[in-house]
């Protein structure tokens, strides 16, 4: 299939469907709610799991079939973690048996990892120009009460 790939309908009902285009209303829901941290995750990814999982959750940002991707995001951000303790430890630049200076490996595999993690941040709007892009709407009766508008309570 060619050409840009279809946005979620919830999320262009959130950005306000700026183009103005028929909406998917047969889209697939899948169920909300957080899923299980898989068991093979290593204990840093888990901990980062703990810790995105909820923040997601509390955005309603996150279902059940999100599981593989958020797996996927938790283990590069592991790696990333690893692999930046590495370069910390040792530098930036490396010399090699030979005596000569290069970049440390580790710093490439601590780059690809970043990138693929941030990849999957955007999926889920944890950047502050995806943030941009999604308009929620604001809160109304009681909850409209308590906070004010800069989403303090009172």
């Amino acid at each position: 299939m060619k050409g840009r790939k279809p946005k979620p309908t919830a999320l262009k009902l959130l950005e306000g469907n700026a183009g103005h285009r028929p909406l998917n209303l047969s889209e697939p829901k899948p169920s909300t709610g957080v899923p299980d941290c898989p068991a093979y995750l290593s204990p840093a990814a888990q901990e980062e799991w703990t810790r995105i999982s909820a923040e997601l959750q509390s955005m309603d940002l996150l279902c059940k079939l999100d599981r593989t991707t958020l797996a996927s995001y938790c283990e590069d951000f592991a790696l990333w973690i690893e692999c930046m303790g590495y370069v910390k430890a040792r530098g930036l630049m490396i010399k090699t048996t030979r005596g000569n200076p290069i970049q440390n490996p580790y710093l490439s595999i601590a780059n690809g990892a970043k990138e693929r993690m941030l990849k999957v941040l955007e999926l889920f709007g944890g950047s502050p120009s995806a943030r941009a892009r999604i308009h929620t709407e604001p809160p109304t009766g009681a909850d409209a009460d308590e906070k004010d508008m800069f989403g303090d309570a009172r």
